[in-house]
């Protein structure tokens, strides 16, 4: 297993890709946006429906669960070109899901990342939550569909990486399974820890890599 940090820029210029997975988590205020939340529902409300990417500071790992897919978008943006957002939905279709909140993250891309990034998401883009033995194959089928079709745009697997961080287990697990053939990895949302174990400092992106040992 091959694991390369993106924690410094120079890291990040050489470690950036031209495509990017994303798995979209539903979207989870913390700390000052929680309490946001909680005071004024009627605002919090408005600036979900009107996208305020600002407002709701989806930039900051403190604040919410998107602070980890903005980190994964900026440490690519210097050759970043297509980002594919695999989304979840409910089996109802009427408790908010991933695929309500990715028009949100589309919008802080191509307003503050770059306006010449391709950004997929949508039905074909987007797993049902019904058990995670199906959310697990076909989050695996999604993936090798997405590598296919960066393919067909001139991506090499090798210029691609999958981000694993978010969403529910049953799709990380699917995903992590359809990038282990050669040339194809898989990256994470890391962090430090102190002696209690607690996390410490920023978060910062992993791209693991994992080659077979073949046994003579």
């Amino acid at each position: 297993i091959l694991v390369d940090v993106l924690k410094e820029e120079y890291q990040k210029e050489e470690l950036a890709q031209r495509g990017l997975v994303l798995i979209l988590s539903r979207f989870a205020p913390w700390n000052d946006l929680a309490r946001f939340k909680e005071d004024n529902p009627g605002e919090y409300k408005k600036a979900i429906e009107e996208l305020n990417y600002e407002k709701l500071m989806i930039d900051d790992t403190r604040q919410s669960n998107f602070g980890h897919s903005v980190t994964a978008l900026r440490a690519h943006k210097s050759k970043l070109e297509h980002v594919w957002l695999i989304c979840s939905k409910s089996l109802s279709g009427k408790t908010s899901q991933s695929i309500d909140h990715a028009p949100l993250l589309g919008k802080y891309i191509k307003e503050k990342i770059s306006d010449k990034i391709n950004v997929h998401y949508g039905d074909e883009y987007t797993v049902l939550l019904d058990d995670d033995s199906s959310v697990c194959r076909n989050s695996f089928k999604l993936v090798k569909k997405i590598y296919k079709e960066a393919k067909k745009l001139g991506i090499k697997s090798k210029e691609m990486v999958t981000d694993t961080t978010g969403g529910v287990r049953g799709i990380s697990v699917g995903a992590i399974l359809a990038c282990l053939d050669k040339d194809e990895s898989i990256q994470i949302i890391g962090t430090s820890y102190n002696d209690e174990g607690n996390f410490k400092g920023d978060p910062y992106p992993m791209i693991i890599e994992y080659k077979p040992f073949v046994f003579q």
